[in-house]
């Protein structure tokens, strides 16, 4: 298990090699409105989720795949409010 500066630089690495990637994931999927947003909420996820992440998993795998499922949920959440108004 590691400690809490671990997880910090772990995190710090996980941002700085990935962020530009998740950007381009998203904005292909979601577009414009909204990215600087989305990218935040991609990396808050990261965040909570890493003490979780197994070292068996690609974390490059894990952090587009936390991405796409983002824009997804995100996607689903906009479709919902146009049919509810």
């Amino acid at each position: 298990m590691l400690g809490n500066s671990a997880y910090r630089d772990r995190f710090v690495k996980a941002y700085h090699d990935y962020h530009r990637p998740v950007r381009r994931i998203l904005y292909r999927m979601q577009g414009a409105d909204g990215l600087d947003d989305l990218v935040q909420e991609a990396f808050l996820r990261v965040w909570k989720g890493l003490p979780d992440f197994h070292e068996t998993a690609s974390i490059k795998t894990w952090i587009y795949r936390v991405a796409v499922n983002l824009a997804l949920d995100h996607r689903k959440k906009k479709r919902l409010q146009l049919v509810e108004w």
